[in-house]
Formats: structure tokens, sequence, C-alpha cells
């Protein structure tokens, strides 16, 4: 599936020799061997590495004062960094295969993935449908139809990770409901007060590396 809407530069796949040692859960070494993370820059996910001999930091390293404020789950400190999830962090507990979400800025773990193959589904459902989420077409009003294409997105998601979609500011519905409201905000024939106004990009995780087809479509200035 990867490999259907990524080329082989947007990924990066760890030699078996790189994986962390202290991840001990067979599918996860092998999705960090044979799947590996999308690696393209301003899209909503972020790879944490950047080349197959990279580090993984833990959550110890990237939020070493967290103990201090709740009380995390034991051997937390070890789950490793797997992605930012636009602004929240996604951690894997090497022992399980769960991954866990740290919403932006808050003090809160979150199960969000029941695997990383449950996370690489949904990566590739969002790159699959990616020109949904590209805003309004030109002279066109397509609104409502992008808009209910998200929620069928959403959906598709839901059936696959129910998981991701509860919880309090839970990552996948707060996004997926962003992308929906600019359509309200933002479409040429929209109520909002952008109401006619060339979409304006302000998620900088989600900049649209070419234009889609057809080149009508291609009003922001993309090359």
């Amino acid at each position: 599936m990867f490999d259907s809407v990524f080329s082989a530069d947007q990924l990066v796949r760890i030699p078996g020799g790189s994986v962390p040692v202290r991840i001990t859960h067979g599918p996860s070494r092998e999705y960090f061997t044979g799947i590996g993370f999308p690696l393209i820059r301003d899209w909503l996910y972020l790879s944490p590495v950047d080349e197959p001999s990279g580090e993984f930091p833990d959550l110890g390293t990237v939020r070493p004062e967290l103990d201090e404020f709740i009380d995390i789950p034991g051997g937390a400190k070890e789950w490793l960094l797997v992605g930012h999830l636009g602004p929240d962090l996604l951690l894997l507990d090497g022992a399980t295969g769960r991954v866990h979400a740290i919403v932006n800025g808050s003090d809160e773990i979150t199960p969000v993935h029941e695997s990383l193959q449950e996370l690489g589904f949904f990566l590739y459902v969002m790159q699959r449908e990616r020109a949904l989420f590209y805003g309004p077409y030109e002279d066109t009003d397509e609104s409502e139809d992008v808009r209910g294409a998200i929620d069928l997105v959403r959906a598709e998601l839901a059936a696959a990770g129910p998981d991701a979609f509860t919880g309090p500011g839970a990552s996948w519905p707060r996004l997926l409901r962003e992308f929906k409201d600019e359509w309200v905000e933002y479409a040429p024939a929209g109520s909002g007060p952008q109401a006619g106004t060339s979409y304006p990009g302000e998620h900088n995780w989600w900049a649209p590396r070419t234009c889609p087809e057809p080149a009508r479509r291609c009003d922001r200035g993309h090359k």
C-alpha cells in the first residue's frame, strides 16, 4: 500500500541491525524494516528520522519533565518517538506494539493505535486521498462534495482504528475536523468571512508539493 502512494525517496526503512533493541514486539520490528516511515516535508505526518541509520528518541528524552506532572505508565520513558501527527507526538511501546499520543502541549498520554500497522494504514489513506485536502478548486463550488468526501475518509479510518477516535482531544478527529471546517470558511460559495478567496494553506504541515490535475486547479502558486 505504501509503495502505491509514496515513491521510494519518500520512505525511510530501517535495516534490521539499526532497529532499536528495546523494540521486542516482533510485528513492530518487521514494520521498521519492511514498511517504514513516510518522509515528506510539510506533510501531516513528520518522521522522527530522515535516514535509515537515524536514532529514534524516547519519551524520556523528548519530554523529560513529564513525570513531574503526571503519573506516567510504567516503562513509558522508554517508549520511542515514531513521528509527529500535526503538532502531536506519537510514541511506540516497544514491548506491546501499541502507539500512544501526547496531544500538542498537554501532559496526557492517550492510546491511539493498536499497532504501527494500523497507524500506517491511516497514513496510507490520507496520502491516497491527499487531493481532498488541497483546498477549494478555482472557479468551482465543490465545498459540500469535498466535505462529504472527508466524512467518508473519517468513516473508513474509524472502522479500521476506532480507538483513534475516542478520548478527549483525540488527534485524528480534531485534525479531520479542522480540514473540514476550512472548507466551510474558504470555499468559493461558503458562508465564512473568507468566502470566495483563495485557500490560505494555514497548515504548513500539509502543503502539497505538486498540483493535482487538471491544471485549472493549480491556483495557489505550486509548481
